[in-house]
């Protein structure tokens, strides 16, 4: 090490060569110090990369373009079972099931071209023969003069992810299959009451009170009839069975029509509905159906959190080559936290008994699924609790040939 002027410290390599006169008598030495920062911190570098692969928690191995192990670090030798004095300079395809050779010429073919191979889930083998589910990262290895000479493979074990995903999706399905049952029993004792009370509210009642319970039985009948429609459509979702009839329709026309449907729903609940004129015809393809029931799930969603002498406001606009419906409240509001959640199965923000009424949850979510089918969007805004709600639902315009 030397002290330059400027007080800094500089790593040199040095030499000393000796300097004689002609008779050989020793005169003095000639001093040689080369500038070695440079050099110690290339290595510097060198030896903390090996060292961040060598602790690596992923199996980090390098080869040749023929496939050639030259690389193999204690992850690997964890994760596949073989040591490096065992495993390099065999060929990679002693790590690959017979099936999947094939994948290693796409890899190669990939690195050659001087392309990068991100997240590539595959199979391998161990030692023993186990198979492993792994995500691989593949890049090129390049020279001096900037030539692929070899491939770096980082292999990250994923089987307990996979075991997790699969106890997902088959709960996922038992859930489906769940509520598809609960629907169908549910609908079979429906349908013979709903005749029953259509019966008895069709006949001449003198009693009053007669007469106010058939409206009862009627809405209430109604509105498990909705939810029996709900829970089928939920599980029909989760299966992919879930189909759409799409036509052209004025977006405009089909939520007047359902905002009048639902009217006598928010004057019994002592709530203003304000529809805004919506600017021009707005056309979109779509399930007739299935968008009715969407607009119709948001304002009956609206009109359970929103308390007495609240309002609701339906608009609709053309956003360039959008149609946007917003309806908004000034009910309850949504937490910031579950603004993200607010679409998820049997999600539902915490309220007072007092103020609203509670359900399932499913309506938003089958909003959202329906909405999605018709290439849609639908998002979820609030200013805080006690500050009203708003959705914006987006639908691809449909430009119809006059």
């Amino acid at each position: 090490m030397l002290l330059a002027g400027d007080g800094r410290e500089i790593p040199i390599d040095n030499g000393a060569a000796p300097i004689r006169l002609s008779d050989g008598e020793l005169f003095g030495v000639v001093l040689v110090f080369r500038d070695a920062t440079e050099q110690r911190q290339s290595a510097h570098a060198r030896a903390w990369l090996a060292s961040i692969i060598q602790s690596s928690n992923d199996a980090v191995i390098s080869k040749t373009l023929d496939g050639k192990i030259t690389s193999w670090n204690p992850a690997a030798t964890r994760l596949f079972g073989y040591t490096p004095e065992e495993i390099i300079g065999q060929p990679i395809t002693k790590i690959i099931p017979t099936e999947l050779h094939d994948e290693e010429e796409y890899v190669l073919a990939r690195l050659r071209r001087g392309e990068q191979v991100n997240h590539f889930e595959t199979m391998r083998l161990t030692k023993n023969g186990k198979r492993v589910e792994v995500s691989l990262t593949v890049s090129p290895i390049r020279n001096d003069d900037g030539e692929i000479v070899g491939a770096s493979k980082i292999a990250r074990d994923i089987t307990e992810r996979k075991q997790t995903e699969q106890i997902l999706r088959e709960a996922d399905q038992r859930k489906d299959e769940f509520l598809a049952t609960v629907a169908h029993e549910m609908r079979g004792p429906l349908a013979p009451l709903r005749h029953a009370a259509a019966i008895v509210c069709r006949a001449e009642h003198a009693r009053p009170e007669v007469q106010k319970a058939c409206g009862i039985i009627d809405r209430q009948l109604g509105q498990l009839a909705r939810l029996v429609d709900d829970l089928l459509d939920v599980s029909r979702a989760g299966t992919g069975k879930l189909h759409l009839n799409k036509e052209a329709l004025d977006l405009g026309e089909l939520v007047d029509n359902v905002q009048s449907s639902l009217r006598s729903q928010f004057e019994a609940s002592h709530q203003e509905l304000v529809v805004a004129s919506p600017v021009g015809s707005a056309y979109v393809l779509g399930d007739r159906i299935r968008l009715t029931q969407v607009f119709a799930n948001l304002l009956q969603n609206a009109n359970k959190y929103t308390p007495k002498g609240g309002r609701v406001t339906v608009a609709l606009r053309q956003e360039q080559k959008d149609a946007v419906v917003i309806i908004s409240d000034t009910g309850i509001g949504i937490p910031a936290a579950m603004l993200d959640r607010v679409f998820d199965l049997f999600a539902q923000v915490e309220h007072s008994h007092e103020r609203t009424r509670g359900g399932l949850g499913i309506g938003l979510n089958i909003a959202k699924r329906l909405v999605e089918l018709h290439d849609g969007h639908i998002e979820a805004r609030s200013e805080g609790e006690g500050r009203g709600s708003a959705f914006v639902v987006r639908l691809p315009m449909f430009e119809r040939e006059e």
